[in-house]
């Protein structure tokens, strides 16, 4: 049997799909108690929160690296000139704002699912996908739309490896199991 959702195999016990937390539809037959029993069982009991980085896959943990280090490197000199050692951050360009929000939210986001369960209306891969290609896709404007005049700087080096790991991790974490 396979998750309605997001197609990872089931075991007929679970009342939730282990991937994306979807309820497990009853199996053919089932009456309508069995149906309650199982849905009521699912979300039963206080809920914890335990930060464990065993939640998380090898491919999250490597978007969540790769994004920490794209927050930070915004934050270094990107662009200088040799006339006065006049140096800008990542920043510069308004737009790359967006840049800094999104590896902040990937990280937060990554932190949450190692401590609660977190719903996305997407699958998680695809989230990761999408918000480290832009990342990287925003990072490549901002290493070629260098000032005239100036010169990149190893924050923009930084930055721009950065990105490619993070998005490399999403692209691995595609293609793995959830965690436990």
């Amino acid at each position: 049997m396979s998750c309605r959702n997001c197609g990872a195999e089931l075991n007929a016990a679970d009342a939730r799909c282990a991937a994306c937390g979807t309820l497990v539809d009853a199996p053919a037959g089932a009456g309508d108690s069995e149906v309650a029993t199982a849905r009521a069982g699912a979300g039963s009991g206080p809920k914890t929160i335990t930060f464990k980085l065993a939640r998380l896959t090898r491919g999250d943990r490597i978007v969540g690296v790769g994004s920490l280090v794209l927050f930070i490197a915004l934050l270094l000199p990107w662009y200088g000139t040799g006339v006065f050692g006049f140096s800008v951050d990542g920043l510069w360009h308004g737009w790359m704002y967006i840049t800094l929000l999104l590896a902040l939210a990937t990280v937060g986001y990554l932190a949450a699912l190692a401590a609660v369960d977190v719903r996305l209306p997407v699958p998680h891969w695809q989230a990761l996908l999408g918000a480290t290609g832009v990342m990287l896709l925003l990072v490549i404007i901002g290493v070629a739309t260098t000032p005239t005049g100036a010169s990149l700087e190893w924050g923009a080096i930084v930055g721009l490896i950065a990105a490619v790991i993070a998005l490399a991790g999403a692209l691995l974490r595609r293609n793995e199991p959830a965690a436990a």
